[in-house]
């Protein structure tokens, strides 16, 4: 936790234990906002009371050893993460990729959008496409296709049944890393 003055007001900072963009965002509890580092030296309430408010950095964000770290700032409480937290991190970046965005409709989990560079890009799944089947499993929400994906590794090639202007296509697709 930090404490600090802005605009004459005390400011309460801790991490919302969120992260996006793999940046931790901050939480003031004072003003109830939430905080995001969108300018290169700045922090800028993205909700909440503050919204549109911005703080500089203390100092500039750098990686940095620990023990410089704590000759400047002495008070730090150092947090480590659990042993469940970091088996979780580990499975999490060991988890097969497809690279698409999904929508749970009455017709079955749609791709919205395909991502740039991805294995999903890679095998020509296009947005609009309805998943039927993942590795000759039913897909028909993000649970299923979640629960088929655990069972396969990064590199795994698989076959994605989809629904494609009133067609059934079955693609390959070689899953990616996070």
């Amino acid at each position: 936790m930090c404490t600090r003055n802005f605009d004459g007001e005390q400011v309460q900072f801790g991490t919302t234990g969120y992260t996006m963009d793999r940046v931790f965002v901050l939480y003031d509890r004072t003003s109830n906002s939430i905080w995001y580092p969108l300018g290169d030296h700045t922090f800028d309430a993205v909700a909440g009371d503050r919204r549109g408010d911005s703080i500089p950095f203390l100092d500039k964000p750098s990686p940095q050893p620990l023990a410089d770290w704590l000759a400047k700032h002495p008070d730090s409480q150092i947090l480590l993460p659990s042993v469940e937290d970091v088996e979780m991190l580990e499975r999490f970046a060991n988890m097969p990729y497809l690279g698409v965005q999904l929508g749970e409709g009455e017709d079955g989990l749609s791709i919205d959008g395909v991502l740039d560079d991805t294995p999903a890009q890679q095998a020509g799944l296009l947005a609009g496409d309805l998943i039927r089947s993942l590795d000759g499993q039913a897909i028909s929400t993000r649970d299923d296709l979640s629960e088929v994906m655990s069972e396969h590794a990064p590199g795994d090639v698989v076959e994605i049944v989809i629904l494609r202007s009133g067609r059934e296509r079955t693609l390959e697709v070689t899953l990616g890393s996070r």
